[in-house]
């Protein structure tokens, strides 16, 4: 599909752009544990459309405490794209994070980083920049 999400169903490709991206290993158990209170359970989801993501649960909690997605496109003018349409919904723009970023209190963080749109939400005490602390991870992981 030109300019969509890229299936990577049944493909072989690299760990940070295709069908083996493992979102849950990206975040490390001390950041986990530092967002929400407690070691979390990861769950990851089925890789559908392009997203892949992961979940972090309190113990007892069927509620996810911190969320993690990753949209792969098909291109970089794709993801932004993309991205630029989440943009309404943004109520402050967060510099020198990815390409781009975004940040909305009902929406959480979405961060353009190449082909990926990642979105990040939780919901600790310190919301915002425990998003942030969470996406740089995740950027660092790309960029290693």
């Amino acid at each position: 599909v030109s300019g969509g999400p890229r299936d990577t169903s049944g493909t072989e490709s690299s760990p940070s752009t295709g069908a083996d991206l493992d979102v849950c290993s990206m975040v490390d158990e001390e950041t986990v544990t530092a967002v929400i209170g407690e070691p979390g359970t990861p769950t990851a989801g089925d890789v559908q459309a392009g997203i892949h993501s992961c979940t972090w649960s309190r113990e007892g909690e069927t509620v996810p405490a911190l969320s993690v997605g990753i949209l792969v496109h098909d291109s970089a003018e794709a993801a932004r794209a993309s991205f630029d349409m989440s943009r309404e919904s943004a109520e402050s723009e967060i510099l020198n994070l990815g390409d781009a970023a975004i940040y909305s209190e009902a929406f959480g963080l979405t961060v353009l980083h190449g082909v990926h749109e990642i979105t990040v939400d939780n919901n600790g005490d310190s919301e915002k920049q425990a998003d942030l602390e969470v996406a740089q991870m995740i950027v660092d992981h790309f960029e290693a």
